[in-house]
């Protein structure tokens, strides 16, 4: 999972950025153990600290603000309150799309799990072509990190790559969708082979959408070969 950096300088005299980053803190903690609805009140609360921040310091601010919806959304989407979430995570894409634009080297892996996150909300809602170009975007971006830092955002790219699989078979786009399944189980083998213990799960899904795809453009001998 990429994680949100910030940059936020200390308000002197003010422990509103403390008490915003503790709520945060604590729905991670709570979200972490399962308790969705208890986590809940403390990132909205976080967020309504943020917006004041940010209202008063954008520069120092927003990274947090987007970090905060993202986490909102993700609240929400636990809940089954898809709708409800989907403006959230389209706050924090724009925001993140305000930070690349100034630090892209900073803010570029906000911006892809953003637009994953974006994808994700759009297809809990069955809105595939709406999500398809924030997930394509997302493995764009995914593909330029790579480039540059392999060992940090591999893992990245098998998400959305394997997302992106899942759009467009949702869309019925079975030939194109095929060869970014494939890419991502030769990533996530990748992964296995040096650390089983945290990717083996995916690699099993992987390989189980894989034998999906193949079946769904009738090559079913092919799909038996896919060993799970």
């Amino acid at each position: 999972m990429v994680k949100y950096y910030s940059t936020r300088g200390k308000d002197k005299g003010s422990h509103t950025p403390d008490l915003a980053m503790s709520l945060n803190s604590l729905y991670n903690a709570l979200s972490d153990l399962g308790q969705h609805s208890e986590a809940l009140p403390f990132i909205e609360e976080s967020i309504n600290l943020y917006h004041q921040l940010v209202a008063i310091h954008p520069e120092s601010y927003t990274p947090d603000l987007a970090m905060s919806l993202n986490n909102l959304r993700n609240a929400l989407s636990h809940l089954g309150r898809h709708l409800e979430a989907l403006p959230f995570i389209e706050e924090s894409v724009k925001l993140c799309r305000q930070l690349v634009a100034v630090h892209p080297g900073s803010y570029t892996p906000n911006l892809a799990m953003s637009l994953n996150n974006l994808h994700n909300a759009l297809s809990h809602l069955e809105r595939h072509s709406e999500a398809l170009p924030f997930i394509e975007e997302s493995v764009k971006l995914c593909r330029q990190l790579v480039a540059v830092h392999p060992g940090s955002y591999t893992p990245d790219l098998a998400m959305s790559l394997n997302n992106l699989y899942l759009t467009l078979s949702d869309l019925g786009r079975h030939s194109e969708a095929l060869p970014f399944i494939e890419e991502c189980v030769k990533i996530r083998r990748q992964l296995v082979g040096v650390n089983p213990g945290a990717y083996t799960t995916k690699l099993v899904d992987s390989l189980e959408n894989l034998r999906d795809a193949l079946s769904n453009l009738g090559r079913h001998s092919e799909a038996q070969m896919v060993h799970i």
